[in-house]
């Protein structure tokens, strides 16, 4: 059968989201904002934007995992919600440190309406055009932009940032594996590269979905070369087995097809394609 997520949560998990999650958040927003603010090189500014959104996402797989949820809709939620809080709280920390009464302005932006947020890029623009050509594209160091350029290129700002944020926490949920029985997360006891297998990988998920675990008995571990002589390109499977020891219910295989192959550069390229198939004893 296929290993399936029950979709259960920990019951502490919205006291861990409040208390840990958001405090955590914070930190990382404060360091974002300082760095944007005071960092001179734009380049540098664009690698940490995408850093952010890569940070959020493990910060909130680990929370999820201490909160022993099951839930991948609770988890993308979570990392929905504390990407835009993450958000919010760099633009308020960028606003206090951007002007001399920026803390004032930063506190009145707390509590202001969307109608009042459009109205302070519209005064930012004006008012600080260089420091928002600077850091974040719009209008130029000599002429204030619009606030609707300015909201829009902010805009794509947080997309990019909630967006890889939702990703990386996607990816991160899908290799673990929890036993309801004893109330923790399993142990991946084996992980290695196997080929011999000649089944397509549609075929070889039929196999084991109806249970024909016989397709695996050809497997061999795969040590061979990224390419061979002919230069072709290598494929295998990686297999995960997965268990918890007092759970004897809890036997998961996980098979993902590998691809190995030479770049422009001449270096070997492992890729881990997204077919993926998980099946539970």
């Amino acid at each position: 059968m296929h290993h399936r997520y029950t979709g259960r949560i920990g019951p502490l998990s919205p006291k861990h989201l409040l208390f840990v999650g958001v405090p955590v958040i914070i930190v990382l927003a404060g360091l974002y904002a300082l760095f944007i603010r005071y960092n001179p090189f734009i380049y540098f500014s664009i690698v940490a934007t995408l850093l952010f959104g890569v940070c959020i996402g493990p910060i909130t797989e680990s929370f999820g995992k201490a909160c022993h949820s099951r839930s991948v809709a609770f988890d993308l939620a979570s990392a929905l919600v504390l990407g835009i809080f993450a958000l919010w709280v760099s633009w308020l920390i960028w606003i206090a440190l951007s002007s001399e009464n920026g803390v004032d302005q930063s506190m009145e932006m707390v509590r202001a309406t969307p109608t009042e947020w459009y109205g302070f890029l519209d005064w930012l623009a004006h008012h600080r055009y260089e420091t928002v050509s600077r850091y974040f594209g719009a209008g130029s160091k000599s002429a204030p932009t619009t606030p609707t350029e300015f909201a829009l290129k902010w805009s794509i700002k947080a997309i990019l940032i909630v967006g890889i944020a939702l990703l990386t926490s996607s990816m991160s949920f899908r290799d673990r594996v929890y036993s309801e029985k004893m109330k923790r997360w399993a142990v991946q006891r084996l992980k290695i590269e196997i080929s011999g297998i000649v089944d397509t990988p549609d075929k070889l998920r039929i196999a084991l979905e109806h249970g024909d675990f016989s397709v695996l008995d050809a497997a061999v571990p795969y040590f061979a070369p990224a390419i061979n002589a002919n230069g072709e390109e290598r494929k295998c499977y990686e297999i995960t087995l997965i268990d918890d020891p007092d759970d004897p219910q809890l036997r998961v295989i996980d098979l993902m097809s590998v691809e190995h192959y030479t770049n422009a550069k001449g270096k070997n390229v492992r890729l881990r394609l997204s077919i993926k198939y998980s099946c539970q004893h």
